[in-house]
């Protein structure tokens, strides 16, 4: 499995957690059944709107998770070469999100669910770099970008900013799993 699918997955795990706290919140659903909910794309009807955050919540929670499942699909199929029927590719790319999500949540609760948003978020935060490098690359070759080439300057600030983000991504990293072997 290759960056790109670690960071779709994490996309999307962080929205599953973020749709089924939001079924917590409109609700008092249980996070594992929201996990769950969320997980197999049940559109619930809003009986009653207690506030517009959490139906805002909800309504991004859903929306975010369809576009990293059809992202992931996109990757499995044109990066990697898997071909397999849509609905089993979709299946897939799902359960790769929500198994994660449901075990944790059903074993350990609310703390365990904010530890696997946190540490979903800094493997989101980890692929940052890998946006900008190629893109400070692309932009300042001039047999790619032509006139629109970046001026002489621009990748001295671009490289700059990208290796600032990737040490402070390192320095989260190591936060992170510094506090959970405490």
């Amino acid at each position: 499995m290759g960056l790109c699918e670690v960071a779709i997955i994490a996309c999307d795990l962080a929205e599953v957690i973020g749709s089924a706290i939001a079924l917590n919140l409109l609700f008092g659903i249980p996070l594992i059944y929201g996990v769950l909910l969320t997980g197999f794309d049940v559109m619930l009807l809003l009986l009653r709107v207690s506030t517009l955050f959490a139906v805002a919540l909800l309504a991004s929670g859903q929306n975010s998770t369809l576009t990293g499942t059809l992202a992931e699909q996109i990757v499995m199929e044109g990066f990697l070469n898997l071909r397999v029927k849509p609905w089993l590719r979709r299946i897939i790319t799902r359960l790769i999100a929500i198994v994660p999500a449901v075990l944790v949540t059903f074993y350990y609760g609310t703390s365990g669910t904010a530890q696997q948003l946190i540490f979903s978020q800094v493997i989101l935060s980890m692929q940052l770099s890998f946006a900008v490098f190629p893109l400070v690359m692309f932009t300042g070759d001039r047999a790619k970008m032509g006139e629109f080439v970046s001026s002489a300057k621009m990748p001295i600030v671009g490289y700059t900013i990208a290796v600032t983000i990737a040490l402070l991504n390192l320095w989260l990293l190591y936060q992170t799993f510094s506090n959970w072997f405490e």
